[in-house]
């Protein structure tokens, strides 16, 4: 499939599994133009997922182009069901899987919270050497971080990845052009921006994503560049002892800053997902959001599956700047018990 693909499956990792019918004459005779041809692709996904109205145009253009068909079949057990009072249950994730035919390939679209149930119970296989090549997988070139380390196991690429949505942070350009201001590059200058909004960008507010879903990625974003030292091995257990390591100074402080920081944005943010913030944003009414990309809001903070990002109105006049979240000056090293 081509790259649009990749635009619209979000939030999940692709796990592969192809078994090619064999080509009869007529079929062979196809192969030139439509290398595909009389083979049936199935496309297993999550329920609830939305990628049934998303995935339909891709796959009817690329049909065309290949000459294979498609269908989309979708499972649940990976995850809990976004609609528990569907009157048609759902296929578990095992019976999608048991049921498709022999002949037919399968492209099996599963969310990173899943891969280690699959793991567990012995699903996955290492996906082979011959397959990861360029003009194969390219598994080399996709997303080094999924793929050095969710997507492999014991050192054995088995899924591949398509995408995990990444915090980040918009700013209006334009404001802190005229204010004289950079983007911050810690949270301590973050947060004085947020202070000083009434400075630099009167009437507008600040907003992260803190609903139920979100939360706890939200505290870890502001926590973690605390509590990782290099010095250190754990981060959330001790290694050696199992201990947990979340009372430990570096969380402890940035708890108290996170919820310092929420006292100064609108109460509504400990309702909002990514996709509201975005709108906030783009709206005009917020200086500053934390947010995910336009092409990541598929399934972001758990809401239905829709392109809302990419069609979300823009207030004239704005200028937008997008950075990674800040760093910290500081970091605490339990080993010696100091704030180097």
């Amino acid at each position: 499939m081509d790259g649009s693909v990749n635009r619209l499956l979000r939030n999940g990792l692709l796990l592969i599994s192809i078994t090619v019918a064999g080509c009869n004459g007529h079929q062979a005779s196809e192969s030139a133009s439509r290398p595909f041809a009389g083979q049936r692709l199935a496309v297993v996904i999550p329920e609830g997922s939305g990628f049934e109205q998303t995935l339909r145009p891709v796959l009817d253009e690329w049909a065309a182009q290949t000459g294979a068909s498609s269908t989309v079949v979708s499972y649940s057990g990976l995850k809990p069901a976004r609609n528990p009072s569907r009157s048609v249950p759902r296929p578990s994730f095992g019976q999608v899987i048991g049921q498709q035919p022999a002949e037919e390939a399968a492209v099996v679209i599963v969310p990173l919270t899943g891969l280690s149930e699959l793991a567990a119970g012995g699903s996955l296989l290492p996906i082979p050497e011959s397959r990861q090549t360029a003009e194969h997988l390219n598994w080399r070139d996709v997303l080094s971080g999924l793929r050095e380390h969710a997507a492999s196991f014991k050192g054995h690429p088995m899924v591949v990845p398509l995408s995990c949505p990444v915090l980040v942070c918009y700013y209006r350009a334009d404001l802190l052009k005229k204010a004289g201001l950079s983007p911050p590059r810690t949270w301590d200058e973050y947060q004085h921006l947020v202070e000083t909004l009434n400075q630099w960008a009167p009437g507008l507010t600040a907003v992260e994503p803190w609903n139920k879903s979100w939360r706890t990625t939200m505290f870890l974003a502001r926590a973690v560049s605390y509590a990782t030292h290099p010095g250190n091995y754990s981060l959330f257990f001790d290694i050696s002892s199992g201990q947990p390591l979340i009372g430990t100074p570096g969380f402890v402080r940035a708890l108290k800053e996170t919820r310092h920081a929420l006292t100064r944005m609108p109460p509504k943010v400990k309702t909002y997902t990514p996709m509201h913030c975005r709108q906030e944003f783009l709206a005009g009414r917020a200086a500053m959001a934390v947010t995910v990309e336009p092409s990541d809001v598929y399934l972001a903070g758990g809401e239905s599956a829709r392109p809302l990002a990419v069609n979300m109105p823009r207030s004239t006049g704005i200028e937008v700047t997008v950075t990674p979240l800040p760093g910290r000056r500081t970091v605490f090293n339990r080993s010696s018990g100091k704030w180097e």
